[in-house]
Order: C-alpha cells, then sequence, then structure tokens
C-alpha cells in the first residue's frame, strides 16, 4: 500500500497517554514499505506507525529544476556528512522536496541512520524512479 518516502496525510487523531502522536490533516513521510504505515517521525520527532487506514497517500511533488520527484531511489555525489564522512555514489531515497528545492534524503548507508540530509538536486543521479517495475 505505501512506499518509503510517500508523503501521506494523516486522516483521524492519535493521542496516547505519551501526547499526541499523529495530527489530522498533517504530512508524514513512510519509512518503510507496508500496509502499516510506519512513519519517519511522529509528532514527537519519533519514528511511530499506525493502522494504512488512518492515512493517505498526498500526490508527489516534482523538482522543477531536475524532474526527481519524491520516492525516487538516487545515488548522491559530492556529499559529505557533518562528521566529514563522504558518501560519494551512495544509494538515498528522496523522502521531501523543500521549497528552495533542495531534497531531504534518507541514506542506505550503514553508520547513517534514518536521520534525513539536505542534498541539492544537482548531487543527484536517478538510479530508480519510484513505482518502476524492477526485473
Amino acid at each position: 500500500m505505501f512506499k518509503k518516502g510517500d508523503r501521506v496525510k494523516c486522516l483521524h487523531n492519535y493521542y496516547d497517554s505519551l501526547g499526541q502522536q499523529f495530527t489530522a490533516g498533517k504530512i508524514y513521510i513512510v519509512r518503510v514499505d507496508g500496509n502499516h504505515c510506519s512513519v519517519v517521525a511522529d509528532d514527537s520527532g519519533e519514528e511511530n506507525g499506525w493502522g494504512g487506514i488512518h492515512f493517505e497517500l498526498v500526490k508527489n511533488e516534482t523538482n522543477k529544476v531536475s524532474n526527481l520527484q519524491v520516492g525516487d531511489r538516487v545515488s548522491v555525489y559530492g556529499f559529505a556528512k557533518g562528521d566529514n564522512t563522504l558518501l560519494e555514489g551512495a544509494w538515498a531515497t528522496i523522502c521531501e522536496v523543500i521549497n528552495d528545492g533542495i531534497f531531504l534524503v534518507e541514506f542506505d548507508a550503514d553508520g547513517v541512520g534514518s536521520e534525513l540530509f539536505r542534498v541539492h538536486p544537482k548531487q543527484c543521479r536517478r538510479l530508480v524512479k519510484k513505482n518502476a517495475k524492477t526485473s
């Protein structure tokens, strides 16, 4: 139902003993493929999930500079994370297009974790288009 990198809109509020976890109308980024909607960050900033029936897919935005879109798998070049570890050619998934044309990506590389990093479109080469059939 949902794929990693999809943007989904929550349809209902969800509260637990710790407070509000999901807000109706708010957009979240899907963390892993599946029918259960696992997101990168809930309202408290933590990885979380809730049944897929509580979310709807948001139409993807295409970056006007590069035609890459949310959910595309890309190889990133010329990127160093905060500790200057170079992730040259590392695979990543585009999770969000920011208004200034910059992407938020999640790298697949070990030791990077699920943190999102800002990457310029010129640093990305598309490897797999979202929803593309692979053999």
